[in-house]
């Protein structure tokens, strides 16, 4: 997915249903591959419906460092929290390469 492409269309995700249910090993070390693992899982995939185990054995990720810190070297400046109130005025606006030095 491009860094800048939000939603699926509704035919791609059709087709990835189909790959998940045709191929559940491979669909799922696919989207293994979007995440930063700071140590690979030993197995993706494991079972079949309904006992079924996803990313079992070691896998060692941390969920914060997916979501902000691997985006810093890509877009410091754009990367930001922001909190809004109603009416949608901006309320507070954190650049996260303050933080950085980036």
């Amino acid at each position: 997915m491009a860094l800048n492409q939000k939603f699926y269309s509704l035919d791609k995700i059709r087709r990835m249903a189909i790959e998940a249910a045709e191929n559940p090993a491979k669909f799922w070390a696919d989207k293994a591959d979007y995440l930063t693992w700071f140590e690979r899982p030993k197995s993706i995939f494991e079972g079949r419906a309904p006992d079924v185990y996803w990313f079992r054995g070691g896998g060692y990720l941390n969920i914060s460092y997916n979501a902000i810190d691997r985006h810093i070297p890509l877009r410091p400046i754009r990367s930001r929290f922001i909190t809004r109130m109603r009416g949608g005025a901006i309320v507070r606006s954190l650049v996260i390469g303050t933080f950085t030095g980036r």
